[in-house]
């Protein structure tokens, strides 16, 4: 797994799909979709901690995409708004 880049999301298209993957998804190339954790594993942990980032990843997460904001100061922080 790697800490960059998603598991909320997955990106495929089973309506017009062709294939069938072995993870039972549709996707046009054929290949298993890419599963991306947004803001970890939230359903069951508190969202951006270290137990919901390791819950995606044990949940088969490909990736974890934390919301990063930039500070004035440059430090890079994990920050969701709505």
């Amino acid at each position: 797994m790697q800490l960059w880049g998603a598991r909320s999301l997955v990106w495929t298209t089973p309506a017009t799909a062709s294939l069938q993957t072995k993870s039972g998804w549709n996707t046009l190339s054929g290949r298993p979709p890419v599963l991306v954790g947004h803001r970890g594993e939230k359903a069951f942990m508190p969202e951006h901690s270290r137990a919901s980032y390791w819950q995606a990843a044990l949940e088969g997460a490909d990736y974890i995409e934390p919301d990063l904001a930039l500070t004035r100061d440059g430090h890079l922080v994990v920050n969701h708004n709505e």
